[in-house]
Order: structure tokens, then sequence, then C-alpha cells
């Protein structure tokens, strides 16, 4: 049951919200049955991330890198969106700032978020690419107007943060995921 005071309305088969905040622009988002079916149980795991008090290393990682990760939600610009999905992406998929950024975080989301050798190499083309483009903003104040890019981007790090849900228990350390991953990557 949705709650009036959370300005939140349930319609049919669907939850729907909008907020009335200072970055609104009256448009509604609405996330179906079908919509939430593709990542069962992902606002379950969302909220027992959330609720724990005695987070793994990883999980608070994740929890981190989450945070920062939901403020492209309220981003404006697509260049504000891009940096905080690739920040969040960052703090969870780098040992450290010495690693090669585009490189090391396209191989490790491929292995999180491709089935096969075609969909991992599309994610890993797709994140070469998305960094051009950030470094384009970053480094020259390029707009970033590859909204196709971009729409695919963005929904291979929304499955890849799924995917680092349902490993949250699994791997104590980012380091104990990222071990695993680089051991995929040569099996």
């Amino acid at each position: 049951m949705c709650a009036a005071d959370l300005n939140s309305l349930c319609a049919g088969d669907s939850l729907e919200t909008y907020s009335t905040g200072v970055l609104d622009k009256g448009t509604a988002w609405a996330l179906s049955k079908t919509d939430i079916a593709l990542f069962p149980n992902v606002l379950d795991r969302l909220h027992n991330l959330a609720a724990n008090q005695e987070r793994t290393d990883f999980q608070q990682t994740l929890y981190d890198a989450l945070l920062i990760y939901s403020r492209n939600s309220v981003a404006i610009t697509s260049a504000d969106k891009l940096v905080y999905v690739l920040v969040g992406l960052e703090s969870v998929l780098l040992r450290n700032s010495n690693e090669p950024l585009g490189k090391n975080i396209g191989e490790r989301m491929a292995f999180l978020v491709g089935d096969s050798l075609e969909s991992r190499q599309a994610v890993v083309a797709n994140v070469d690419e998305i960094y051009k483009v950030r470094s384009s903003f970053i480094h020259h104040g390029g707009a970033v107007e590859k909204i196709e890019l971009l729409s695919s981007f963005m929904l291979n790090a929304w499955t890849c943060f799924t995917a680092l849900l349902e490993n949250a228990d699994r791997y104590p350390t980012k380091n104990d995921l990222i071990a695993a991953l680089e051991e995929r990557k040569l099996t």
C-alpha cells in the first residue's frame, strides 16, 4: 500500500511516484510488476543492506557506492548523472587509484553483467565509449549527447549493481570480489 504523505500513488500493477522538490520537472516514473520481476528481490536486498548495522567491509563499500550511485536519480544533466554512476562503480570495482579506469571497470562489469562472450564484449565496448564521453566532459567541458550510448551504459550499471547486491554476502572484502572477477577472466 502506498502512503499519501510520501507523494506516492498506486495504479494498477505499477508503483508510481513523483516529487515536488526543487529539481522536480513534473514527470512521474513507474515501476510495473514486470519491471520489478526483472530484478527479483532487489528491493529486499537493498533494505537488508541498509538495515544491517554490522556490515562486512564489502557490504559497507557497496552501501557507500550505492549512495553515490543513487545521486544520479536527482541529477538534472546527463553529464552529472554519468559522473555519479561512474564514481559509484569505480568505488566498488577498483582496487585503488593506480588501476586503469576504463579497462578494469569494463572487464569487471562485463563479468558481473554479461552471460555470454558477446554480451561481455558489448559491455566492455560500451564502457570504453562511455569513458571517452566522460573524458570529453571532465577535461574539455564537452556535452554528453550520445543518449543511446548513455542509456545502454545506465542499464549495464544498474544490472551491475543488482549483481553486486546479489553477492553482498558472498565476499568479505572488495578485494575478494575483485580477485574472484580477475580469476574468472583467466578461466
